[in-house]
């Protein structure tokens, strides 16, 4: 089972392999890294430049090719002071000392062309919304509900703002409306790359989360989840026990030809489940693990008398949803 946050890095990766010109467009910003890094005197002249032109005092990053959000970094940075990044080009090419110099910066001009311009302003739209889901993935603690819900946001506004739903046209985000406006020219000739980036990338999230309601539904073992009206109480959790009844209560056959027997007896459990969640009523204020531990150690009983639900409480504790904070720690 991969770290949630990993397998976001993977599904923006899968998706940057289907559309080749991100892959140029990805070489682009590493050239203007290497141009710009490896020369004291170009970072400050273009330094004085950002100043000259009001624009913010920002580094060209460079994409860390081990983590394909490190992208999002380098587009926040770079659409907001691309002009004097081109400003800063253009002197070059006029006032470099050395030949070898002059041509260089006339190539990466020519790659600086309107497709990688509106590349960035859409990049930088894009990538917000995968950044704000990474973010919420690397927190600390994160609830198995907020996996779920947190996806469903950024698969629907992807799905808005870059592919158009219901027949009406994608909008695009705040830095490539903005673009677009003060260059009318260029919407009618929105690269295709686009749609098909923003649907490859809805398709990689979808493929790399293919248990996302299996995840969601242990959520109501969550004592925090639990709802506050006592006519509530009765059909709370029925469809999401269902589900994981249906999972782990059904035999399993390996690739090898062996068989991995229930963990749970369903029809069981279903029943043990309309007892325990008034148990839950007793650890509502807690968080999850410190309201199963108060359980456990105040109710001793309740492993014999609830064994399934037991099983799946355990499960639930144990899925390893983000490893994270452990590479901070590493970090």
């Amino acid at each position: 089972m991969h770290c949630i946050s990993h397998r976001l890095h993977l599904a923006g990766k899968d998706a940057a392999n289907e559309v080749q010109y991100f892959k140029k467009y990805e070489a682009t910003c590493k050239e203007l890294y290497s141009y710009f890094s490896g020369s004291y005197k170009r970072m400050l002249n273009l330094k004085m430049i950002q100043e000259s032109n009001d624009d913010p005092q920002l580094a060209i990053l460079n994409i860390i090719n081990t983590r394909w959000l490190s992208l999002s970094n380098v587009v926040k940075n770079l659409y907001q002071i691309l002009d004097s990044i081109i400003d800063a080009l253009n002197f070059d090419s006029l006032h470099a000392s050395d030949q070898r110099d002059r041509d260089r910066t006339k190539k990466i001009l020519e790659l600086i062309d309107s497709k990688f311009k509106i590349t960035t302003m859409y990049m930088a739209d894009l990538t917000y919304i995968l950044t704000i889901l990474c973010k919420t993935f690397q927190q600390d603690v994160i609830s198995l509900s907020e996996v779920k819900s947190s996806l469903d946001a950024a698969i629907a506004t992807i799905k808005t703002q870059f592919i158009g739903i219901d027949d009406q046209p994608p909008i695009y985000g705040t830095n490539l409306q903005q673009y677009l406006q003060k260059n009318p020219f260029y919407n009618n000739h929105i690269p295709d790359d686009f749609v098909h980036f923003a649907k490859a990338l809805v398709h990689s999230l979808q493929a790399r989360f293919p248990h996302n309601d299996l995840y969601d539904s242990m959520k109501i073992l969550d004592p925090k989840e639990l709802p506050l009206q006592e006519s509530e109480l009765s059909s709370y959790g029925i469809e999401e026990l269902e589900l994981l009844c249906e999972y782990f209560g059904n035999q399993k056959y390996k690739s090898n030809g062996t068989t991995a027997q229930p963990l749970i007896n369903s029809l069981e459990c279903k029943k043990e489940w309309q007892m325990v969640k008034h148990i839950m009523k007793l650890i509502r204020k807690y968080d999850i693990i410190e309201g199963w531990r108060h359980i456990w150690s105040t109710r001793p009983q309740f492993k014999s008398q609830f064994p399934n639900i037991n099983i799946l409480i355990n499960i639930v504790l144990l899925v390893p949803l983000s490893n994270a904070n452990v590479e901070r720690v590493f970090s």
